[in-house]
């Protein structure tokens, strides 16, 4: 039984980060994700109709005005599409990293929190 505890405890302490990561990044997707991110994305976006958009980082005080990280899932691949927001213009994508695609290729990255 004291085995049991153990495990457990360990598979709670291994699965928190994750967790958290999770539900840090609903909670920004809900409060930040916007008609205009999503169009800016839609114009930007190479493999396909958009599926899926989370935002994994928000600030609205970085050093060029509001800075956006988002998660695009598009029908053949996934994205992370950094955007930057002046107060006098609308969204800008300054870059852009695939992160996986079914075509194989290069884009074989890694996303935090693990979303697919």
């Amino acid at each position: 039984m004291k085995r049991m505890k153990v495990i457990l405890v360990l598979m709670v302490l291994l699965l928190e980060p994750w967790c958290v990561s999770l539900i840090r990044c609903e909670i920004l997707t809900r409060r930040y994700c916007s008609v205009e991110i999503l169009e800016t994305c839609k114009s930007w976006s190479m493999a396909g109709q958009i599926k899926q958009i989370k935002i994994l980082d928000y600030s609205p005080y970085s050093d060029y005005g509001i800075f956006c990280k988002a998660y695009v899932k598009e029908e053949d691949g996934g994205s992370v599409y950094y955007l930057i927001r002046n107060e006098l213009f609308d969204w800008e994508i300054y870059k852009v990293d695939t992160i996986w695609a079914k075509t194989g290729g290069n884009a074989d990255g890694f996303i935090w929190p693990y979303i697919r």
